[in-house]
């Protein structure tokens, strides 16, 4: 571990940059540390990566001492985000900052439910408090770089802060519609269906039934006419017997009457 930190400053020393970013995992036992470590698995294997050589800082991270100073003589020395808006003062000073995967420490996970919501909360309220100190910088990026005004200005400040509301909207969304279906498939009829709880309950129903019904119709041969049988592709060792009446009401070819 020792000569791969060294040999990461070695390079980072002479690669020209402001700012090195290592890599994070968790590797807590339980449910809960699991889904956090897949979160920093995705977040540092994908994202990190395609930001190239304009990374965000993380709370660890390796600085070119002129560069650090820089930074610190601008700085509102908040605790929110301090990694950030790191990020943002040194990109928008021409900086560049990369991401360097060899290098890899393990950070502690949060243990209870209540911890985790408290941290989100203070990483959005960090996010926020960056975004109105530094519009300034921020909005540079939108004639410097389309990369960097992606990131920051569409992704991050559109997506993830103006559209914000909207994320738990539609969360609240998906939960109303998963409670609906568990509600379906048990038989209680306590959810009603609706616009919010499952707005494409029948049109889902038979796109998912349909294709099915079809592979099986063509790949056995069955007609139209009930009770005919054909065989399966030789090498196939089994016989289908499927009628008409047993394929699904939505996806029968002729008209169906009630009685």
């Amino acid at each position: 571990m020792l000569e791969s930190l060294e040999r990461r400053i070695f390079e980072f020393q002479r690669s020209g940059m402001a700012a090195m970013v290592p890599r994070f995992r968790i590797s807590d036992p339980g449910v809960l540390s699991a889904m956090q470590a897949l979160e920093y698995d995705v977040t540092f294997s994908v994202l990190r990566k395609s930001l190239g050589d304009h990374c965000v800082t993380s709370g660890l991270s390796l600085y070119r001492r002129a560069a650090l100073e820089s930074v610190l003589e601008r700085h509102d020395l908040s605790v929110y985000a301090e990694d950030l808006e790191n990020a943002v003062i040194l990109l928008s000073d021409k900086e560049r900052i990369y991401y360097d995967e060899r290098l890899v420490f393990e950070t502690a996970s949060k243990r209870t439910w209540r911890d985790l919501f408290s941290q989100r909360v203070g990483w959005y309220f960090g996010l926020l408090h960056v975004y109105v100190t530094q519009h300034p910088r921020l909005r540079s990026f939108w004639c410097r770089d389309p990369s960097r005004a992606y990131q920051f200005l569409v992704y991050t400040g559109a997506f993830a802060i103006l559209l914000h509301p909207l994320r738990l909207l539609m969360l609240l969304v998906l939960l109303l519609s998963t409670l609906n279906g568990l509600d379906f498939v048990l038989g209680l009829d306590l959810i009603p269906d609706g616009p919010l709880t499952d707005p494409t309950l029948g049109e889902a129903r038979r796109d998912a039934e349909c294709p099915l019904a079809r592979a099986v119709r063509t790949r056995t041969g069955v007609r139209r006419r009930v009770g005919v049988e054909h065989d399966l592709d030789p090498g196939d060792g089994a016989r289908l017997d499927l009628a008409d009446d047993q394929l699904p009401v939505s996806c029968r070819q002729g008209p169906v009457h009630a009685t």
